[in-house]
C-alpha cells in the first residue's frame, strides 16, 4: 500500500471516530445521562408520594406521583419559564381537589355548604423546591390526565403555602382562584384580587358570584371577566381628553388677557385723549362788549 492510500484511510478513520464517538471497551456499557451529568441513581429516581389535601382519590395521588412529571414534559410546558433540560426535573407539590361554588350559593338559596367538589385537581409545579407554575389534572373517561398548565408563579407559591385542609375554589366565569376557610372567601391569584381586595364572609360575596353566573358561562373560563379596553377606544378617549384640556387652556388664556391691567402709558394716553376734547366755552356777557 502506498503512502497516499494509507493516509486517506487514516483520515477516514479519524472522521468516523469524530462522528460516532470513541469505541467502548469490550464488556463496557453506555453510561446513563444521569451519570454523565453528575447525578446519582438516587437523584434520578422518582420522588416519594405527593402530599394530598382532603378528598383526593388514591389513583389521582398516584398519577401525580408517578406520571405528572412525564405528562407535563410531553405536553411541552411552553407556559413555564423552564429549559428543556429542566422539564424532567419538575415535581408536583401538594395536590388539592378543585372546588367550585355550590348550586345553592350560585342561585342565592343556600350558602351552606358554599362549595362542592369537581373532578379536577391542582398542584404547584416545583423545580428544586421553587414554585414555577401550576398543574391541573382532570378525570376523563375514567383516566386522569393533564387539563391545564399555568406559568403563574404567584398562584403556585400560594398553593404550596396553604394549609392542607384549605379548600381551593376555581371561579370559572371569572377564571380566578379563591380559598374558602372558616366561612370567609379570600383571593388567591391576581384575577381574584381584581375582584376581591381581601377576605369577606361568604354571605357577603355570594351576590357577586350570583351576578357573574347570570352574565357568564359556568363552563367557559373568563366568560364574565372584565374585558380589556380596545386600543382604538383608548386612543379616542385620550384624544378627547387632550382636546378638552386644550380648550380649557385657551379659554383660561382669553380670560387672563381680557382682565389684564392696562399699561401706564396707554392708560395716560387714553385719559388725555378723553380730557383734551373740551366742549366750547359759552361766551359771557362781558365778551359781547
Amino acid at each position: 500500500m502506498t503512502a497516499r492510500p494509507a493516509a486517506a484511510l487514516a483520515g477516514l478513520a479519524v472522521l468516523a471516530g469524530a462522528l460516532l464517538g470513541p469505541a467502548l471497551p469490550a464488556g463496557a456499557t453506555p453510561t446513563s445521562r444521569a451519570a454523565t451529568s453528575g447525578r446519582t441513581a438516587e437523584d434520578a429516581a422518582p420522588a416519594g408520594p405527593v402530599q394530598t389535601g382532603p378528598g383526593v382519590p388514591a389513583d389521582v395521588a398516584e398519577w401525580f406521583t408517578s406520571q405528572a412529571g412525564d405528562a407535563v414534559a410531553a405536553r411541552g410546558v411552553g407556559e413555564l419559564d423552564v429549559t428543556v433540560a429542566e422539564r424532567g426535573e419538575l415535581r408536583p407539590g401538594v395536590v388539592r381537589t378543585v372546588m367550585t361554588w355550590s348550586e345553592g350559593l350560585v342561585q342565592g338559596t343556600d350558602v351552606t355548604p358554599p362549595t362542592r367538589e369537581t373532578d379536577h385537581w391542582i398542584a404547584p409545579l416545583l423545580l428544586d423546591g421553587s414554585a414555577v407554575g401550576a398543574l391541573v389534572a382532570a378525570r376523563e373517561d375514567g383516566a386522569v390526565d393533564v387539563a391545564d398548565v399555568s406559568g403563574d408563579t404567584d398562584l403556585a407559591e400560594e398553593l404550596q403555602s396553604l394549609p392542607l385542609a384549605t379548600h381551593v375554589v376555581h371561579d370559572v366565569p371569572l377564571d380566578a382562584w379563591f380559598t374558602v376557610e372558616e366561612g370567609e372567601v379570600s383571593p388567591l391569584d391576581a384575577a381574584a384580587r381584581d375582584s376581591l381586595a381581601g377576605a369577606v364572609p361568604v354571605e357577603v360575596y355570594q351576590r357577586f358570584v350570583e351576578e357573574r353566573h347570570a352574565t357568564g358561562d359556568a363552563d367557559e373560563p373568563g366568560s364574565a371577566a372584565p374585558q380589556p379596553q380596545d386600543a382604538g377606544d383608548a386612543a379616542r378617549a385620550v384624544a378627547w381628553v387632550a382636546a378638552g384640556a386644550a380648550a380649557l387652556l385657551v379659554w383660561a388664556g382669553i380670560q387672563v388677557w381680557l382682565r389684564r391691567p392696562e399699561e401706564p402709558g396707554r392708560e395716560r394716553a387714553r385719559r388725555s385723549g378723553a380730557g383734551g376734547r373740551r366742549s366750547p366755552r359759552r361766551p359771557s356777557p362781558d365778551d359781547r362788549h
